[in-house]
């Protein structure tokens, strides 16, 4: 197969070198130089916009992982807490006062309270 012709039967544009960078003295045509630094404006812009989303996306994981981490440290506290509860109603002195409880809270309700 040829080397000048794609698959698709296209002629192949020869590799350019930048600018004078041949080495050979041969320069771009001028359109081609404006075409060319357009274009890399294009990607410098590009790159700029590349990273300024990276910050952001950076930014958001940050926030991510400091949530996650703090969900975790309110599920451990939440989980302590039932235990202490379960704890204190397992308790031998929860469950004698139980009656004492039970009459308090018929009279509370029926002072209205």
């Amino acid at each position: 197969m040829r080397s000048d012709i794609t698959t698709s039967g296209q002629p192949v544009a020869p590799p350019t070198e930048p600018d004078g960078a041949s080495g050979n003295g041969h320069r771009l045509p001028r359109g081609e130089r404006s075409s060319r630094g357009q274009v890399e404006a294009q990607l410098r812009a590009h790159v700029v916009e590349l990273e300024a989303r990276l910050t952001e996306v950076t930014r958001c994981l940050q926030a991510a992982e400091n949530r996650a981490s703090a969900l975790l440290e309110m599920t451990a506290r939440a989980e302590a807490a039932e235990r202490m509860v379960a704890v204190l109603v397992d308790s031998s002195s929860w469950r004698l006062t139980g009656p004492l409880r039970w009459t308090m809270q018929r009279i509370r309700r029926s002072f209205g309270r």
